[in-house]
C-alpha cells in the first residue's frame, strides 16, 4: 500500500517538476547514475513531505496531517474510533473535517522531518508509533516533542537507525507521557544508561521500556 501510494505521488511530482523546470539540469548531467537517482529521490520525498499551509487553512490541522500521513504510508485513528479502526487509505479518508486525530502510526512510512510541521495545531494525539522509518532523525523527535507536548501519553520508537540519545533527550517536553517503548535503536549502545538518563528528563510517572525484543 505505502509503496504504491508513494510511487503514484513520485510519478506525478516528477512530471510536474520537469514540466516547470524545477529539477536542475546540472543534477541530470552528473556522471554518477546512482547520484542522479539519489538526488531526485530525495527531492521528491522533500516535495511529498512539504507542509502546505493553504491546505491546513482549508480543512484544519487534523485533516491536513492525516492526508500527509496516509499519503506517505502512515495511518491515523480518530478520536472516538475503536482501537482497530485505522485510516490508511487516502481515498477512503472521511470527509468530516471536524474529526480529530488520537493516534498516529508511522510504520515503515516514508516521512521526513520537514513533514512533522503538520503536527502543529494537533491537540488530541495521545499515541504515536515511529517504527522502521529510515529517514527518522533527532530533529524529527524534537518537532514531535514540541508539537505534542500537551497531549501525547504513549510513544513507541523502534527500528529507526538514525535516532540517538540527543533525539531521545528532546522528549523531555512531553508533559503527559505515560509509557515509552524503545527497541532496535542502533545508535544507542548502552540501554541501561539511556533509560537512566531519560528518567531524569521525563515525567516521573512515565514507564520506560527499552527492550531487545520486538513488540507491536
Amino acid at each position: 500500500m505505502a509503496s504504491s501510494i508513494l510511487m503514484k505521488s513520485c510519478l506525478k511530482t516528477v512530471t510536474c517538476r520537469l514540466q516547470h523546470g524545477d529539477i536542475l539540469a546540472q543534477t541530470l548531467h552528473t556522471t554518477n547514475p546512482n547520484s542522479i537517482i539519489s538526488s531526485l529521490w530525495m527531492r521528491l520525498l522533500g516535495v511529498i513531505n512539504q507542509v502546505y499551509t493553504y491546505r491546513i487553512k482549508e480543512v484544519g490541522p487534523d485533516r491536513a496531517c492525516a492526508e500527509w500521513l496516509v499519503k506517505n504510508g502512515g495511518a491515523v485513528r480518530w478520536v472516538g474510533s475503536s482501537s482497530n479502526s485505522i485510516e490508511k487509505d487516502f481515498n477512503r479518508l472521511p470527509q468530516n473535517v471536524g474529526l480529530k486525530i488520537e493516534e498516529i502510526i508511522c510504520d515503515d512510512a516514508v516521512v521526513l522531518p520537514n513533514g512533522f510541521g503538520y503536527l502543529a495545531g494537533l491537540k488530541d494525539v495521545k499515541k504515536f508509533t515511529l517504527h522502521k522509518c529510515r529517514f527518522s532523525s533527532d530533529s524529527m523527535l524534537s518537532s514531535l516533542s514540541h508539537h505534542l507536548a500537551d497531549s501525547l501519553e504513549h510513544l513507541q520508537i523502534s527500528a529507526c537507525p538514525r535516532i540517538t540519545q540527543t533525539g531521545l533527550d528532546e522528549l523531555q517536553h512531553l508533559k503527559k507521557l505515560q509509557t515509552l517503548l524503545l527497541f532496535d535503536l542502533k545508535c544507542i549502545e548502552d540501554k541501561a544508561a539511556c533509560v537512566e538518563q531519560l528518567k531524569q528528563k521525563l515525567p516521573s510517572k512515565c514507564q520506560i521500556d527499552f527492550t531487545n525484543g520486538q513488540k507491536t
